[in-house]
């Protein structure tokens, strides 16, 4: 049972709840997705046994039920890929202090509370200046660690990270950099 919301919501009966698999990542293909078991109690009760195998699912939600623009900008977190710098430093990768990434990742919460502040019906221009002063605050960090902080994979991970907080954020995110997106707007790295 792969291919996302549409098979999820093909495969249940007209019986079964109906639920609605959020992945955070939008990557449904990288999942290895949910196994779920139907199971007829006394004929009266479903119950749904669901067996979660990738961790990048992280909630399920009735069908219907929408999250508001600031629960869409929280579960932007998910994504943060801070946790893998940490462990790069653990590999003698040693511009990935603690403290490092601590300040990047405080850049973006900054980001996605600023946004939150302002509302999802806050003048896109008012938006984008939160993101030109997280990305400019990136590149004084990067520039700090002699440029060695935001490599290439690095920004790979920025860049999806900044795209999908603007996509959240109803920003259409094509419109700047010269079409690459909001953080080529301003970034050095």
């Amino acid at each position: 049972m792969y291919g996302g919301r549409s098979a999820l919501r093909n495969s249940l009966s007209s019986d079964t709840p109906n639920l609605l698999f959020l992945n955070t990542s939008h990557e449904v293909s990288r999942q290895k997705l949910v196994s779920i078991r139907m199971a007829k109690i006394i004929g009266l009760v479903s119950i749904i046994v669901i067996s979660l195998f990738a961790s990048n699912i992280t909630e399920a939600k009735p069908i219907g039920v929408k999250m508001s623009y600031s629960e869409k900008l929280e579960a932007t977190k998910k994504q943060y890929p801070f946790k893998g710098w940490r462990e790069n430093f653990k590999h003698g990768l040693v511009q990935y202090t603690e403290e490092n990434c601590k300040k990047a990742q405080t850049i973006f919460d900054t980001l996605i509370s600023d946004l939150i502040d302002l509302g999802e019906n806050a003048k896109e221009a008012r938006k984008v200046e939160h993101f030109k002063t997280a990305v400019i605050s990136l590149n004084k960090l990067n520039e700090a660690t002699d440029w060695a902080l935001i490599e290439t994979g690095e920004r790979e991970e920025l860049f999806e990270l900044f795209e999908t907080i603007a996509r959240v954020a109803g920003i259409d995110s094509s419109k700047y950099g010269g079409g690459e997106g909001i953080a080529s707007e301003w970034r050095d790295w």
